[in-house]
């Protein structure tokens, strides 16, 4: 277990537990350290940030886990249930989101920069608001964007815009259903494998991977505590980032 597991409330860590027994009996010598040597050599081979490294990483491990596991996931291009909800990530991630948006072909980049547009309009409006409240609850959000396309939704294809540097979020989000209207994913504590449900975090290196992030944020800005992180929502980040999405 981690040191980010070690910290979380009891029922939580419980719930990781029994998760990661569920998973466990489907990936045997599969470790944790495996896990973060392959982010290491990734990044250092290929030359890129360690985000890049760890999605690539976790892609691969995920793959050889639905082959171990005999999973078939409903998930696939145009099934965007997933993509009508708030989501959350931390400065790395969002960086890697910058410069992937920047380096677009221009065609691709206007539209998308004009929707971003309109989604920081709504979302300063919203903020301002109710920003006492989210300050009170901070789950206030997603309830109140549930339901709301995300800002890089391609609604025209159910695509996502920024596929390749799609966020933690996103990566481990799955479901063995096809999903549609009155069908409800369980986003904030992680899926057992063979539950039918939407939900995050179905398979180990999908736990790793989430918890590795934040621990890199940590060390990045010197937290004594990875519970302190800030994770954002995406619609706050794209506001905040206003200037060099433009």
């Amino acid at each position: 277990m981690s040191d980010w597991e070690e910290k979380l409330p009891s029922r939580v860590r419980e719930r990781l537990n029994q998760v990661g027994q569920i998973k466990s009996a489907f990936q045997p010598g599969l470790t944790l350290e495996d896990f973060q040597k392959a982010v290491q050599q990734r990044k250092k081979e290929k030359g890129i940030s360690f985000v890049l490294a760890l999605y690539q990483v976790l892609d691969e491990f995920v793959a050889e886990e639905i082959k171990n596991s005999g999973v078939v996931l409903a998930c696939k291009k145009g099934c965007s249930y997933c993509c009508y909800q708030m989501i959350a990530c931390t400065k790395i991630e969002m960086d890697e989101i910058v410069k992937f948006v920047d380096g677009l072909p221009r065609p691709i980049r206007i539209p998308l920069l004009r929707r971003i547009r309109g989604f920081v309009s709504q979302w300063r409006d919203y903020f301002g608001r109710n920003e006492f409240s989210l300050k009170i609850n901070s789950l206030k959000v997603y309830e109140d964007w549930h339901g709301k396309p995300c800002p890089f939704l391609n609604e025209s294809d159910g695509s996502c815009d920024v596929y390749p540097v799609r966020i933690i979020d996103c990566r481990t989000a799955s479901s063995l259903i096809s999903c549609g209207s009155g069908i409800k994913g369980d986003w904030i504590i992680p899926t057992p494998l063979y539950e039918k449900k939407p939900g995050r975090c179905r398979f180990q290196s999908e736990l790793w991977a989430n918890n590795l992030i934040l621990e890199e944020e940590q060390r990045r800005v010197g937290l004594a505590d990875p519970r302190l992180v800030q994770v954002t929502p995406l619609h706050h980040w794209l506001w905040m980032r206003r200037k060099e999405l433009s």
